[in-house]
């Protein structure tokens, strides 16, 4: 239900796929694109969890996600917690378990002295080609399933949905 001039619309709340085409607006479509969104991500989430879960010798989600963070762009501590939506505290112990096994490094920062910069190590670049490796197969595997057309179509999609991400990343930064 969207609230629209005092009037309650409901948009298929139900089930998001099988909304008619001809909604009236490019505002309900909007919506009805950001619901989808919301609910797919969190359940390919879900599913990269399950498949690192299912290989013992693949590291945990978080430490996935630090070092794919890192990897991109490495960033202070304090950023990094930031940017994880996790206090510092919360994020240390991680880190130094990270910094242990080798797979982060932990850099002096170049203005400030009494502060260090985190980036992935070669090893943690490593530890992500192999768990990158295992989760494209495993999907691989599941995308086998749909035509080449569809195919053509979901790689579409995703590269309209990067792109939105990324200007809405640019959004939150500034």
């Amino acid at each position: 239900m969207v609230q629209r001039n005092h009037k309650r619309v409901n948009l298929c709340p139900d089930d998001i796929i099988r909304c008619p085409n001809n909604m009236k607006t490019n505002n309900e479509k909007h919506i009805l694109a950001a619901k989808k969104l919301i609910d797919i991500i969190p359940r390919l989430m879900q599913f990269i969890v399950a498949v690192l879960k299912s290989q013992p010798s693949l590291l945990p989600m978080t430490h996935y996600r630090i070092l794919r963070i890192l990897q991109k762009s490495p960033m202070s501590l304090s950023d990094l917690a930031r940017k994880l939506m996790i206090s510092k505290a919360s994020l240390s112990e991680t880190i130094q378990l990270l910094i242990e096994k080798g797979w982060i490094e932990r850099m002096p920062h170049e203005k400030d002295a009494r502060k260090f910069i985190l980036r992935t190590s070669q090893a943690g670049q490593e530890q992500i080609l192999q768990v990158d490796g295992e989760v494209v197969q495993v999907v691989s595997e599941k995308l086998k399933l749909l035509t080449p057309e569809e195919i053509e179509s979901f790689m579409n999609g995703f590269q309209v949905v990067d792109q939105v991400l990324q200007s809405g990343e640019r959004n939150f930064q500034e």
